[in-house]
């Protein structure tokens, strides 16, 4: 109780000298120190709201932004979304064009193969044809068309019937080759007629050849035994045939050709010498070709026959 009475006594002590007009003073800073804190509180407010103005056009700015880029990005997608449809719609028109392509790739396929059999069976036709002629004389083989046939053939060598028709074939082909090449040069000179005559005979002996080809063979062996005589005769042919000629050089055709055909063609000589010409095919066709011409316009020498009177003049016979 003593030390609440001596707290008060200090505090009435201390207020004691204070008087009315500093009390004065003191309620004027006060009402200043107020007004000062209620402007800076005004102002205050005022920045607030000034900045939450700018805030807010800032805030505003960016959503615009924002909502700018949304509506960008959503157009994107659905143009994105429009591509995919196109795409996926392409893809599937694409695929039914591949599946049509392929059933017509199989159709084709099928047709190729299905056409291919009829072709293999057209060329074995062919090879059977071109087979049914293989054991001609040579003299009515075309080499020519063999070596065309087997041309053809040549694709399906695989195919065992074609195969082996076709090995026959190219058999044949060097056969004839090798029959022309050794006849073709026999009617130069007697020496390679004798050649010729026993290259025929061993031939006409070849069990590989047909019994045709035998026969030819053999034939044309036995005429070349005559070339001596041939020869002679086909040049003393064409020897009389320009006497006739030369000494009738003035006279119509119709009658130069009636001397040669009595005096030439028809006389006992011209009938002798064309014997042994006509055992040897070769000689027989030219001697042919000559008469014709001959009895037909004899004024007039073409080079064909002027070819075969060369030809004929320079077979060498050993006397």
């Amino acid at each position: 109780m003593i030390r609440k009475l001596t707290i008060c006594a200090i505090l009435l002590a201390a207020f004691a000298p204070l008087t009315m007009a500093d009390t004065e003073l003191e309620l004027e800073k006060a009402k200043n120190d107020y007004e000062l804190a209620e402007k800076n509180l005004k102002k205050a407010k005022s920045e607030w709201k000034e900045c939450k103005k700018y805030k807010e056009a800032a805030l505003n700015d960016a959503i615009q932004g924002l909502e700018k880029d949304v509506a960008v990005l959503e157009a994107k997608r659905d143009a994105v979304d429009k591509g995919l449809k196109s795409l996926r719609d392409t893809i599937a028109m694409n695929h039914a064009k591949i599946a049509a392509k392929q059933q017509e790739l199989a159709e084709l396929q099928a047709y190729e193969a299905q056409l291919e059999a009829n072709k293999e069976s057209v060329m074995l036709r062919k090879a059977e044809a071109v087979e049914a002629k293989l054991g001609k004389p040579f003299s009515q083989i075309n080499l020519n068309e063999l070596n065309s046939a087997a041309a053809q053939l040549a694709p399906y060598k695989n195919k065992p019937e074609i195969g082996a028709i076709l090995t026959k074939i190219n058999n044949a082909i060097r056969t004839k080759q090798d029959f022309d090449q050794k006849t073709q040069t026999m009617y130069k000179s007697q020496a390679n007629a004798k050649a010729g005559a026993d290259y025929l005979q061993a031939m006409a002996r070849n069990n590989n050849l047909s019994p045709e080809q035998q026969k030819e063979c053999a034939e044309l062996a036995d005429g070349m035994k005559e070339y001596p005589a041939a020869v002679k005769g086909f040049q003393g042919i064409i020897k009389g045939v320009n006497l006739v000629r030369n000494k009738a050089a003035e006279f119509p055709n119709d009658v130069m050709v009636s001397n040669l055909k009595s005096q030439v063609f028809d006389s006992d000589r011209g009938k002798a010498y064309v014997v042994p010409i006509n055992k040897i095919p070769y000689l027989k066709a030219k001697y042919e070709e000559y008469k014709r011409w001959a009895l037909s316009s004899p004024k007039t020498q073409t080079p064909d026959i002027e070819a075969i009177e060369k030809e004929i003049n320079t077979m060498k016979i050993t006397e």
